[in-house]
């Protein structure tokens, strides 16, 4: 596996296992059941396994090579929303870092495209954009007092202000 997410009530597991192509597969298991006894639920999803997201006990998120970021349901693992971004998808290019703040209130999604956004976690509803890089941002951090840190192929490294994307 490449990436492994609990859910907070720590019912769920969730493994990633890249398939060899450009995809990845999603494996959901009930901890609370015996697993030799049961196939979980499997999602192949196109995307790195570094960009999914256990956001509460009932979602996770994952962000797509083609820049969508996308809302499952743990149980089913059936896509219940795709955000937007004013009618557009949420990026222009692929989706390289998820993260959620630590009060779990917000999200903050980062791109290729050189922008990162900040999403509230209930609503899905975009907060703010943070544009300043001129290149892929590569990693990304959410901070306890509403920051958030930025890295950057253009070598450069900047702090936001969550809600209003000021540097």
């Amino acid at each position: 596996p490449s990436f492994i997410g609990l859910t907070p009530d720590e019912r769920y597991a969730i493994v990633g296992c890249p398939t060899g192509s450009a995809s990845t597969n999603y494996v959901v298991f009930d901890l609370t059941t015996p697993h030799e006894l049961v196939q979980p639920p499997t999602v192949t999803i196109d995307a790195d396994p570094k960009c999914i997201l256990v956001l509460n006990n009932d979602q996770i998120l994952t962000g797509t090579r083609n820049g969508q970021v996308i809302v499952w349901d743990v149980v089913s693992c059936q896509q219940i929303q795709t955000l937007s971004d004013n009618g557009q998808i949420a990026h222009r290019d692929r989706i390289t870092d998820i993260k959620l703040s630590p009060d779990r209130s917000y999200f903050v999604t980062a791109s290729a495209d050189g922008i990162a956004k900040v999403w509230n976690a209930n609503t899905k509803e975009l907060i703010s954009r943070l544009v300043g890089h001129s290149r892929e941002i590569t990693c990304i951090c959410v901070s306890t007092n509403q920051l958030v840190g930025t890295g950057s192929r253009d070598e450069t490294i900047c702090l936001w202000r969550m809600q209003t994307g000021q540097i």
